[in-house]
């Protein structure tokens, strides 16, 4: 597989790189980058691509070689979330405020959903602010949020159970949808599908 040269002014850690050679037909050319996980999802959809391979760009290197980390189409489907636990309503409401602010200042990686409130049994932390995103993200917001130096909560948990925990007992108190940097804002299906063929989609 070889992969079109890449503007070296632009980063393109944690989008992804589609072969579409396994798909039985010419698509143009056959290996496209650049795509957000939430276009990826709409490629694949799609019964045309079905058999096409997909790769995250893990990290490019100073003389322009990319590292990739082949992906399972799993993990599309799922969302994963970093849950900021208190024992009082006030910390996460702060909490949640804060989070909201740092994410209007500095833009996530991807889309995001910010919520705060109650868990509906008795753990010992039952007040929760849960950062919800795609699973694939789980590097990019664990990175962004020790950038950005958040400190939320007395205790943390993450993960893909927490986010189905989080979804099933919550009493949500406050939500918020969170920006995602302009760089990495996904596409509308239909620009999406039209452009399938270009080598660099950014």
């Amino acid at each position: 597989m070889k992969l079109p040269k890449l503007d070296s002014s632009k980063d393109y850690r944690g989008l992804y790189v589609i072969d579409f050679s396994p798909c039985g037909e010419a698509v143009g050319e056959t290996v496209a980058v650049g795509y957000t996980a939430e276009e990826l999802a709409i490629v694949l959809e799609s019964e045309r691509y079905a058999q096409a391979r997909v790769y995250k760009i893990h990290r490019l290197q100073p003389d322009g070689t990319v590292e990739l980390r082949g992906v399972s189409r799993r993990r599309f489907d799922v969302e994963s979330a970093f849950c900021f636990c208190s024992r009082e309503p006030g910390r996460a409401e702060k909490d949640f405020a804060e989070l909201k602010a740092l994410a209007e200042q500095w833009p996530l990686p991807c889309k995001a959903r910010l919520l705060w409130g109650e868990l509906g049994y008795q753990p010992m932390f039952p007040w929760v602010v849960a950062l919800l995103y795609p699973a694939e993200y789980e590097d990019e917001l664990s990175a962004w949020l020790i950038e950005r130096n958040y400190r939320g909560g007395e205790c943390v948990d993450a993960g893909i159970s927490h986010a189905t925990n989080v979804a099933a007992n919550l009493r949500v108190r406050e939500r918020a949808q969170l920006p995602c940097a302009a760089w990495r804002q996904s596409r509308a299906p239909e620009e999406v599908l039209r452009a399938v063929g270009q080598t660099l989609q950014r």
